[in-house]
């Protein structure tokens, strides 16, 4: 569905936007491919397409602003004659990502014993959502804020609304920020329909699980 995965990649685009130093990162990290898919779900790794990046490829669109690397994927909902479409992505800004937006980066600092030697940039980016600093790049409201959990990430709701023709459709993404071994300041966001948000979050919650 394009205007999901054109939520989901403005959402995507915002957290580049403002990661604005390397963060202290957690000791290992959850693929999405590596989370077993519910019952009835189905995750395609592909060629998502949305209106955000002018029909451009998501991936793409992100390694071309020099984005380290990402994932997306779509995810698909089946049962009986019900259908019903996501997006699931993770985005990694790693130092060619910082230096591209002209931020002086470093790889995150670990001692022998693994313990952080420098301070997480997710306070600062969470807040920055929270405020809706970033409406600008893509209009949306706070429904759950980022707020920081035990495992050191931070988790929260957004919603999207956007008009095509006369119709309004409405996302609700799902965000997790998270510091990478190897890569720094993270996201994953998984995107869906508002409309099927409530019958769908519960089965696909599972992807929202990135610190092993």
């Amino acid at each position: 569905m394009k205007l999901t995965t054109w939520c989901a990649a403005a959402f995507l685009a915002l957290t580049v936007s403002v990661g604005n130093s390397v963060a202290a990162s957690t000791p290992a990290t959850t693929a999405i491919k590596d989370i077993k898919a519910p019952t009835n779900v189905t995750l395609e790794a592909g060629s998502e397409k949305a209106l955000f990046t002018n029909s451009q490829d998501i991936k793409q669109f992100l390694l071309d602003r020099g984005v380290l690397s990402a994932d997306v994927y779509q995810l698909r909902y089946k049962k009986d004659n019900v259908f019903s479409y996501g997006i699931v992505a993770d985005i990694r800004l790693g130092e060619p990502g910082l230096t591209t937006l002209g931020i002086d980066g470093h790889m995150p600092i670990f001692s022998l014993d693994k313990k952080k030697q420098d301070t997480s940039v997710l306070p600062e980016l969470a807040a920055t959502i929270n405020e809706g600093g970033q409406n600008s790049v893509q209009p949306y409201r706070v429904i759950e804020p980022l707020t920081l959990q035990k495992n050191g990430t931070y988790t929260g709701t957004l919603r999207c609304d956007n008009m095509e023709s006369t119709v309004v459709y409405g996302e609700i993404l799902h965000v997790v920020l998270y510091d990478n071994l190897y890569f720094g300041p993270s996201a994953r966001v998984i995107a869906l329909n508002s409309a099927d948000d409530e019958t769908l979050w519960p089965l696909v919650n599972g992807y929202a699980k990135v610190i092993k």
